[in-house]
């Protein structure tokens, strides 16, 4: 924590709950105050959901009991996943939903053997921003509050963050040109946080991990 406050102190970290989940290491990281995700919702703060389709948007509005869903959109860095993104944005801004950001990986900048360099952030950051961020603003008159880093898989040593702050987010010169509030940056890590060695045994050793991430599934 205390080097990911020294390289991103602009970054808020998240958490993937996984396999290896402890639930010291989880109960550490409530206390931190770093939000949980789980594969399809962020466990904490509650009641946001990641949505890849509009059909995952629909589900979630449909099944929410309490209280108004807010939305972060998946997206992908081509020219596909831009298209299912604006598929989403018309379903938001027709139904009046609330964003709270872009997600996004970046599994497709390998070709399975060679893993991508940290500048394949920035490239990555500044296609989110050009193809999703600026234009749809524009059309739709919908802000992204901010935009999050899936990293779970690339960033797992403690040298990756300042690699990250070197070779990618400092050099985003479309962020550092953006006309309007720059949305807030986050970054999803998993291996990373699991590597620090908090024994307690897994997700599936105890009620912790597993009751928090069970109840935050799809409704």
């Amino acid at each position: 924590m205390n080097e990911m406050r020294r390289c991103l102190p602009y970054v808020t970290p998240y958490y993937a709950i996984g396999s290896n989940s402890s639930p010291n290491l989880v109960s550490y990281l409530r206390e931190q105050k770093v939000g949980l995700v789980s594969c399809k919702s962020i466990i904490s703060p509650s009641n946001e959901y990641i949505v890849r389709s509009v059909d995952d948007i629909v589900k979630v509005r449909t099944g929410t009991r309490t209280g108004t869903p807010t939305l972060w959109v998946n997206t992908t860095i081509s020219n596909d996943g831009v298209e299912r993104t604006r598929e989403m944005f018309e379903y938001i801004w027709a139904h009046k939903c609330i964003l709270n950001g872009i997600v996004f990986d970046i599994h497709n900048f390998t070709n399975g053997y060679i893993p991508p360099t940290m500048y394949s952030y920035k490239i990555a950051v500044e296609y989110v921003f050009r193809n999703i961020v600026v234009p749809f603003e524009q059309d739709y008159g919908i802000q992204t509050p901010a935009i999050m880093i899936d990293g779970r898989d690339h960033i797992t040593q403690i040298r990756h963050l300042s690699e990250l702050h070197y070779y990618a987010l400092k050099e985003t010169s479309v962020i550092d040109g953006f006309a309007r509030k720059k949305p807030e940056l986050r970054l999803i890590l998993g291996a990373l946080f699991d590597s620090v060695g908090l024994s307690g045994g897994g997700v599936g050793g105890g009620s912790g991990a597993r009751s928090v991430l069970a109840s935050h599934e799809y409704p």
